[in-house]
């Protein structure tokens, strides 16, 4: 029977669904050390891909997939590598990777090298990588700092946390020195894209937050007081000498403190970015992260309910 003028057609099958899974701080190395054995990627892995598991096209990786306090170094990178080989269903050129402030190396030290040689989304060191950039499905354009990729009218903006470069002491010396930081060259690049791109779906990602965002991503809520009033460990490991106060969020901008630099440009073209992804701060997802100041430096604190 031939439809009418006016009716819908009936489709003969349902419109297809992408989907795309999100993961984040794997911390590989320290899990194995101290989670009795315990493979952080690879279980995860495995059940996104088991019987009672999920669907997914493509993963967004968004950072400390190393775990070490320290620096990252080549036997992690090798094991991070076997755990990624649990993949069955997918490959591993669906996984898009950026790099978290665990995966940092030393200031004195090519500038990321572990995480380029070891992640590698740009598949430039395919030999210890395993990563194929002829595989992947959706291109990448950029380098590993900085990359995007299409999936449709999705644009995919990918940019990894680095050091700061006008700091003497960071990676590694300071444990995790938790602020982000992107540089200006980066976020110069992410504007452009983001200028040039109004009919597109923007998904923008980070190992940070914004700032005042969402759970702990404010000045000093990385940590808390003692029963002295003085700041100790909580979310991220406490460094005097690096960038406490903003421990929980993208921080530095084009060497700037605190610059603003992301939330201004977003405030001035509300809807230029559809969705902000990002991770760092390790929490339960009904977490509350309250901070005052009063009077006597004792009674400062932070709660979490």
């Amino acid at each position: 029977m031939s439809s009418q003028i006016g009716e819908t057609k009936p489709t003969s099958r349902p419109l297809k669904q992408f989907y795309v899974w999100v993961f984040s701080d794997a911390h590989v190395g320290r899990d194995l050390k101290y989670g009795n054995g315990r493979e952080s990627l690879a279980d995860a892995l495995r059940q996104s891909e088991s019987l009672f598991g999920f669907d997914w096209d493509i993963a967004l990786d968004l950072g400390d997939i190393s775990g070490d306090v320290g620096l990252p170094e080549d036997p992690e990178g090798q094991e991070v590598v076997r755990q990624f080989g649990a993949l069955k269903k997918h490959h591993r050129e669906q996984i898009y990777d950026l790099g978290g402030n665990h995966d940092r190396s030393g200031l004195d030290e090519p500038p990321e090298w572990w995480w380029r040689k070891w992640i590698d989304p740009t598949g430039e060191h395919t030999k210890f990588s395993h990563v194929d950039s002829s595989k992947r499905r959706f291109p990448i354009e950029g380098t590993w700092e900085r990359y995007s990729f299409r999936a449709g009218n999705l644009l995919f903006l990918m940019v990894s946390d680095i050091n700061e470069p006008t700091q003497k002491l960071g990676r590694g010396t300071l444990g995790g020195n938790p602020a982000g930081v992107v540089s200006g060259d980066t976020f110069r690049w992410w504007k452009r894209m983001v200028d040039e791109n109004p009919s597109s779906i923007i998904i923008s990602a980070h190992h940070y937050m914004l700032k005042n965002t969402t759970v702990a991503s404010g000045d000093w809520e990385g940590f808390r007081r003692d029963e002295k009033g003085e700041w100790k460990d909580f979310y991220h490991g406490y460094w005097p000498q690096g960038s406490p106060r903003g421990g929980s969020y993208l921080y530095w901008v084009d060497s700037k403190e605190d610059s603003g630099a992301f939330e201004s440009f977003l405030g001035t073209r509300p809807g230029g970015v559809d969705l902000w992804l990002g991770a760092h701060t390790h929490t339960h997802d009904s977490g509350r992260h309250l901070w005052r100041e009063v009077p006597h430096r004792a009674a400062l604190g932070n709660d979490v309910h």
